[in-house]
């Protein structure tokens, strides 16, 4: 039986106060803040369809509420109001993302990772925010429902760029040159911009093929996560486990 959601994050948590917050003095820094991610909604996206959601029941808003039945001593963010509000009923003092400094902690979903810790994040085409949140933080963690951590990179998503709309068509015949399939969204970017999708047999060559995109005058971001992660948290048999870097995936 998978453990409840408070148990888990209090163990989460615990584990780091003895190690990964230890600074050079040997003092134990105090877990202190936590991304928004955390909360509500990525919770509910990354764990639906995983044995420890469904054996558990959860629904939208749990993660919080496991978050203050654990009683942890952390200064919670949430750009989402709905969120903030489900604090204030809980007792927990939410503050809006924008209020947040440095994090310790940063919590998010991803379409696809590799066992080198390498995600794809290109469906929401928000991978810019996403990156920005990643470089603020500490750590990086993927929440990942069963199955999604893989040894390659699933080539059915997408690499996505966000690309300037003069720049668009020029770069379709780049990628044409670099055997890629492309099309672009109908959608644009918080930021007004274009997102384009990319298709490729595998992935295999993914980090080249994201270099050249990248230095492609236009391109302002792409959704490939090379180096940002620092571990997932997913199911394995049942049970809800993190990994890190180098660590056994079986």
């Amino acid at each position: 039986m998978s453990p409840s959601a408070a148990t888990w994050i209090k163990r989460l948590f615990s584990k780091r106060s003895r190690t990964s917050f230890r600074v050079a003095a040997g003092k134990r820094r105090i877990v202190r803040s936590i991304s928004s991610s955390l909360l509500a909604a990525i919770w509910s996206r990354a764990w639906e369809t995983s044995s420890w959601f469904r054996d558990a029941k959860l629904e939208t808003g749990d993660l919080t509420r496991a978050i203050a039945k654990a009683k942890l001593a952390l200064d919670l963010y949430s750009p989402a109001p709905a969120t903030r509000q489900l604090g204030d009923s809980l007792g927990l003092a939410i503050k809006p993302a924008e209020e947040a400094d440095q994090l310790d902690l940063a919590f998010d979903g991803a379409d696809s990772v590799d066992f080198s810790l390498r995600a794809l994040k290109s469906k929401g085409g928000i991978h810019l925010f996403e990156k920005i949140a990643a470089q603020e933080a500490d750590e990086y963690i993927l929440l990942l429902p069963e199955g999604r951590l893989r040894e390659k990179l699933d080539a059915e998503i997408q690499l996505c760029l966000e690309v300037a709309a003069p720049a668009v068509k020029s770069l379709l015949r780049f990628a044409k040159g670099l055997a890629l399939k492309a099309s672009v969204r109908k959608n644009e970017s918080i930021l007004g911009n274009k997102l384009v999708d990319l298709y490729a047999e595998n992935w295999d060559k993914i980090e080249e093929v994201n270099q050249q995109l990248l230095a492609f005058n236009g391109v302002v971001a792409s959704s490939l996560f090379a180096g940002e992660v620092t571990s997932v948290i997913t199911v394995q048999n049942g049970q809800a486990v993190e990994i890190g870097k180098g660590e056994n995936h079986d």
